[in-house]
């Protein structure tokens, strides 16, 4: 009986033994991909240049909605500045439906696929 009882408490040391490995080895590989795919940190230099990049973005936004200028020339979408676009947005609700169906119109166009180029051999 003592030596089963001895087998059984040796098996269940290599069952524990054989676990603790196994956590600390996905411990380990864990650890190792963390440090492999962390990026480098940000340097001055490339902190400047997120910085100055950041500023042109947020530059060409304000431009964008403060000017005119074609959103997509192909379908004859143009951009207007915000403050002319608020200002139709009043003035077309004056006409609440009429507003609503030639907006709907609009977006259609604006949605739809622009034509096909010509085909020169035809």
């Amino acid at each position: 009986m003592e030596n089963v009882n001895n087998n059984s408490k040796c098996k269940l040391a290599i069952y524990v033994a054989a676990i603790l490995a196994t956590f600390l080895l996905v411990a380990f590989l864990v650890k190792q991909m963390v440090k492999a795919t962390q990026p480098p940190p940000v340097s001055v230099e490339r902190a400047t240049a997120r910085a100055k990049d950041n500023g042109d973005i947020r530059g060409a936004g304000v431009q964008a909605l403060n000017s005119w200028g074609y959103a997509d020339p192909a379908k004859g979408v143009v951009r207007l500045p915000i403050d002319e676009a608020i200002k139709l947005t009043v003035q077309g609700y004056k006409n609440a439906s009429a507003f609503h169906t030639d907006l709907v119109a609009r977006a259609e166009k604006a949605s739809a696929p622009a034509p096909a180029p010509k085909n020169e051999f035809e």
